[in-house]
């Protein structure tokens, strides 16, 4: 896992912070995996990303796919910060893309595509 910058992660990365694990829902709002719960992260806070090292099993289909869900999950997340709801509301959106996310993950494991 490499060390990073809060701010230099993505909408949707996970990462670990202060022993446990995050996912960051915006440029300044993290959650903490077991917790709805969002909290201001400073951007100078040094993460460990979630991110690991491809693997040679890995091949350049499954990366594209986890690519793709990575950057449908950051674009649904940043654009969900910019409605004005109420926090309920915002938090129900968050989770239904996760879930989506997640949903899809598990089926391109399922059909061999490991992501």
């Amino acid at each position: 896992m490499a060390e990073k910058k809060f701010g230099q992660l993505s909408a949707g990365q996970e990462f670990f912070w202060q022993g446990g694990k995050w996912l960051k829902t915006s440029p300044l709002l993290a959650r903490p995996e077991d917790s709805d719960q969002a909290r201001i992260i400073p951007r100078s806070a040094m993460v460990q990303s979630g991110e690991t090292e491809t693997t040679p099993d890995n091949d350049a289909g499954t990366a594209e796919i986890r690519e793709i869900l990575r950057q449908l999950e950051q674009e649904c997340l940043s654009n969900i910060e910019l409605l004005q709801l109420n926090p309920d509301q915002l938090q129900t959106l968050r989770e239904i893309v996760a879930k989506a996310v997640q949903n899809a993950r598990n089926k391109a494991a399922f059909s061999g595509q490991a992501c």
